[in-house]
């Protein structure tokens, strides 16, 4: 991982810890390159509110009024603004996969859903009114400004020479996603030095009018307790005024991020790591700035060790090597040593799905038939034996394990639809 500490508003501290990757033993500094998933966002958001200072772009005005339509057969979709891009209130889903179809979930504005779909709207809007790909826009009204040379939407070869490769559990490198076309919400490669400099940005208000600064960070929707959405940033509002923050994951890379920052204390970390269990250091991390923070719990991410993880990844580890049936006497044998709530039904669930991703159905189904003998009244239980079956040809058995799942619980329709294409 990289890291960098920003204190009285400056750059205190940066470096890294490891190495850049499995094959890569050259250690990680702060001038590694790493994808910073999520952490895009802010960097976007701070482009479009600078179109605003300009006079170019309006928070408030429909992007249908700038000719930019959502793909959806939805009237709603006509009311999405850039205000509502920016503070995840758009009701568009998350992210689309396949041909999955762009869909609203509420009337726009009415709440917070989290949305990485808004902001690739947003990118088509800042591409449209200023004839330069977000890619050049950017560097030319940020990161040159702020001397982030080794930043970009693009991958650039030149960010080979220091790169990171990110990884699964059991160090297994994953294919890093160097595209060469931008995505606003995900795209971003960056190093812990250069992206301290855009949080710095947030003590010394670079580029920035007064007054739209505060708007980015006053709170635009309540999300949680202790968590409200400005312009492009959580806020964790449980101590004075509100301090900016992020996370970043892009697991399916092995890449995962996280920043806060207190612009009034003008104190704030970033770091970004190279393993899909990155986020599980949250707390520790936030631990160096004083306070109480909501963030990490609305975040949800398993501690590096807490049981429940502990017991997962020992199994799983135990699995790999010596089959599945030494990985449930493990499973068993580790009910000694921790509290209950490090066995819930989730656990072997997450493993019954991990090893099906792996190519081993077989492993699988013996994981999701354990579960069920756990937890006999779960209908997701069922459900779950019932994809591991099915992934083995056994239909029949799926097909029972689907009934059984939907006698357990009739609010769960896939499962009937799963029958169906089964009995096809």
């Amino acid at each position: 991982m990289a890291m960098a500490v920003l204190e009285d508003g400056k750059v205190a501290w940066s470096g890294g810890f490891g190495v850049r990757g499995v094959s890569d033993s050259a250690p990680v500094d702060a001038n590694t390159v790493f994808e910073a998933a999520s952490l895009s966002k802010p960097v976007v958001a701070y482009v479009a509110l600078k179109l605003v200072d300009a006079g170019t772009l309006d928070l408030d005005r429909p992007l249908r009024e700038y000719g930019i339509v959502p793909d959806l057969a939805d009237a709603r979709a006509n009311r999405i603004t850039t205000r509502m891009i920016l503070s995840h209130t758009t009701g568009l889903q998350n992210e689309r996969f396949g041909n999955e179809p762009l869909v609203l979930a509420f009337e726009p504005g009415e709440r917070f859903q989290y949305s990485g779909e808004g902001f690739l709207l947003l990118q088509r809007l800042l591409e449209s009114m200023t004839g330069q790909s977000l890619e050049v826009l950017s560097r030319n009204m940020l990161l040159d400004s702020l001397g982030m040379t080794r930043s970009g939407f693009v991958w650039r070869d030149e960010f080979a020479d220091n790169a990171a490769i990110g990884h699964g559990d059991f160090k297994i490198a994953r294919s890093p996603s160097r595209s060469g076309k931008a995505r606003a919400s995900s795209s971003f490669h960056t190093t812990a030095h250069d992206y301290a400099l855009f949080v710095r940005a947030l003590m010394h208000p670079r580029g920035l009018g007064d007054q739209t600064f505060k708007q980015m960070l006053t709170p635009q929707v309540h999300v949680a307790p202790g968590i409200d959405w400005g312009l492009g940033w959580a806020l964790e509002t449980t101590a004075g005024a509100p301090a900016a923050w992020h996370w970043g994951d892009n697991s399916n890379s092995g890449f995962t991020a996280f920043v806060w920052a207190d612009p009034d204390r003008r104190r704030g970390v970033v770091y970004f790591a190279n393993s899909t269990t990155g986020l599980s250091i949250v707390r520790d991390v936030l631990a160096i700035m004083e306070g109480t923070h909501a963030a990490p719990g609305f975040m949800g991410y398993e501690g590096y060790d807490a049981p429940s993880w502990v017991v997962r990844h020992r199994v799983d580890e135990v699995i790999r090597v010596q089959g599945v049936g030494a990985g449930l006497e493990t499973y068993q044998r580790l009910k000694s040593r921790y509290d209950v709530s490090a066995f819930q039904e989730s656990q072997l669930n997450t493993l019954g799905y991990r090893f099906l991703a792996l190519g081993r159905p077989a492993d699988a189904v013996a994981l999701f038939e354990a579960n069920v003998r756990q937890f006999p009244n779960s209908s997701n239980a069922f459900d779950s034996w019932g994809d591991g079956l099915s992934a083995m040809g056994n239909t029949e058995a799926a097909i029972a394990s689907y009934l059984k799942s939907y006698e357990l619980d009739h609010g769960n329709d896939l499962a009937l639809r799963k029958v169906k294409r089964l009995r096809q």
